[in-house]
């Protein structure tokens, strides 16, 4: 199974909501569409990790230590990245993604 975080206690633990990110860097919704389009396709959990290591660099230009944003207090944090992901991720995950490919067959 796929341990998606709930994006509303993430956001509490991390002190950073997904509307403040896209406040300060307003790409991040456009690659959250990007992410949305890419995935619709998903099927399983595979098709998931797939499409989504495709914009994984994309969103660390964008937020994380290791972004153009590096010194800014929030989109510098790794709770900026942390936070992004886990709006981003269930954008693309269907709801049996648990379930590799092979089980869905039979």
């Amino acid at each position: 199974m796929i341990d998606i975080p709930n994006i509303q206690h993430l956001e509490r633990a991390l002190d950073v909501t997904w509307g403040e990110l896209t406040g300060l860097e307003p790409r991040l919704n456009e690659l959250l569409w990007q992410v949305r389009a890419a995935g619709a396709g998903c099927r399983d959990r595979e098709d998931v990790e797939r499409v989504f290591a495709r914009f994984r660099n994309a969103l660390a230009d964008l937020v994380g230590f290791r972004g153009s944003h590096q010194c800014h207090p929030v989109l510098g944090s790794v709770g900026a990245y942390q936070a992004w992901t886990a709006a981003g991720f269930p954008a693309v995950t269907p709801p049996d993604a648990g379930k590799k490919a092979s089980d869905t067959e039979r």
